[in-house]
């Protein structure tokens, strides 16, 4: 496939291949992903989202140096970004949104079910990815 180039997503909570693409981008731009940011979120892209939350996430969504103790994502590196993987980043997310809206907690809610469990909560946690993305967009 041939790489997506990262552009300014649409706000839909479609977690599409430009969604993806972005996420790819994000995580190459930290040196976690090395693969071609195609947009297909396979293996390698869940490893390196593991990484990332697991090692340098906490410094770049709350600005504090990452240590266990700020680690987003504690499980094993497997590829797999499963429930933890997804709560992880949510709860980056939260972080970061509350950071950057700090003079209103209520601007940087982000729902409490992560993408991939699906509905309308899914939905909104994606858009809340896209906003999020756009903000860190080089």
């Amino acid at each position: 496939m041939a790489t997506i180039p990262w552009c300014n997503l649409v706000i839909d909570g479609n977690y599409g291949s430009k969604t993806k693409a972005a996420l790819q981008h994000l995580l190459a731009d930290h040196g976690w992903y090395t693969r071609e940011c195609d947009g297909s979120f396979g293996y390698h892209s869940q490893l390196a989202l593991q990484k990332w939350l697991k090692y340098d996430a906490a410094g770049y969504f709350t600005g504090y140096p990452n240590t266990d103790k700020h680690a987003y994502y504690t499980g094993r590196l497997d590829g797999n970004a499963g429930s933890m993987t997804w709560e992880a980043f949510r709860d980056g997310l939260q972080d970061y949104l509350w950071a950057v809206n700090a003079t209103n907690k209520t601007v940087g809610k982000v729902y409490p079910n992560p993408y991939p469990h699906g509905g309308d909560a899914s939905t909104q946690f994606v858009a809340q990815m896209q906003r999020f993305l756009n903000t860190v967009r080089n």
